[in-house]
């Protein structure tokens, strides 16, 4: 993009008004891309001109290969696409990234009776307290921690009442998406022989008297305290977030590095005498 180089005052290196990211295609050749859409609140639709892509994986999750001429893309999901270079060697086509303005109406607003309570970001690590067996947090909606204890799978249904879009993001795992809808779930899986597989979904749009669905589940085999939460940035600061505590019995026999300790021993020591210009964790 053209920049003013005269901005950037911390040594970095800088080429003025250099102009937009240029990608040189070899005609009759096929050419992977790995798309991601790295902001923090727009949907993305991804298209090259005069050119059809092939979606081979989603999130990294490989997906029986099919061809499209977009690729749609929620805060933090990734597809990786073929595209073959049918043009002339002469030939220059635009590479483009829209922004889908109408998944946030501007007039939207928040059902009342839908609102949560302002949480207070615990101070103490979780894994590390459900480490030492301390898992008796849970209790306090201040944590917003969800225990699933022994079970050795998980399923959540996650509802939308508000007419925008979130993508919704598990850490730790991928997850099968079991079904997703406006209204009431009917206990039916969406090609249950092999449901799509991926660690973002974006929930669609839903109201207060017709809320959205999607209906996640994932093997609970990887034991920790995983994030579960809105991909756009203000969503999640907002509170638009559970923590998912997965086995506590088996994190109990983890060696956690000692590390891990130690840093949040010095965060807390740096925090007590310095403002972090910080809202929220970071997520």
């Amino acid at each position: 993009m053209d920049f003013d180089c005269s901005l950037v005052t911390d040594g970095t290196a800088c080429q003025s008004n250099a102009g937009i990211s240029k990608f040189n295609f070899t005609t009759g050749k096929a050419h992977r891309l790995r798309l991601i859409n790295a902001g923090g609140s727009a949907t993305q639709k991804f298209t090259i001109d005069n050119h059809e892509m092939i979606v081979i994986a989603n999130d990294f999750v490989p997906v029986q290969p099919y061809r499209t001429s977009v690729v749609t893309l929620g805060v933090g999901q990734r597809s990786d696409v073929i595209v073959k270079a049918n043009g002339r060697p002469t030939d220059a086509v635009w590479m483009r990234s829209e922004f889908d303005l109408n998944c946030f109406p501007g007039d939207a607003q928040i059902p009342q009776q839908h609102l949560g309570q302002t949480l207070t970001v615990p101070t103490n690590p979780l894994l590390l307290l459900a480490n030492l067996g301390n898992v008796s947090y849970p209790e306090d909606p201040q944590w917003n921690v969800y225990n699933f204890g022994k079970n050795t799978s998980i399923r959540v249904i996650l509802r939308n009442y508000f007419p925008a879009v979130h993508p919704m993001h598990l850490h730790g795992h991928d997850f099968w998406v079991l079904a997703e809808g406006v209204g009431t779930w009917d206990g039916r899986t969406t090609n249950p022989h092999n449901p799509q597989r991926r660690d973002t979904q974006l929930m669609v749009p839903g109201s207060p008297d017709n809320p959205s669905y999607v209906v996640l589940e994932w093997n609970a085999d990887n034991p920790g305290v995983w994030p579960l939460h809105c991909h756009t940035v203000i969503h999640s600061s907002a509170g638009l977030l559970i923590n998912v505590l997965e086995r506590p019995d088996l994190i109990i026999e983890r060696q956690i590095p000692a590390v891990m300790a130690q840093t949040c021993r010095d965060w807390a020591r740096y925090t007590e005498s310095n403002v972090v210009n910080q809202i929220d964790s970071g997520l």
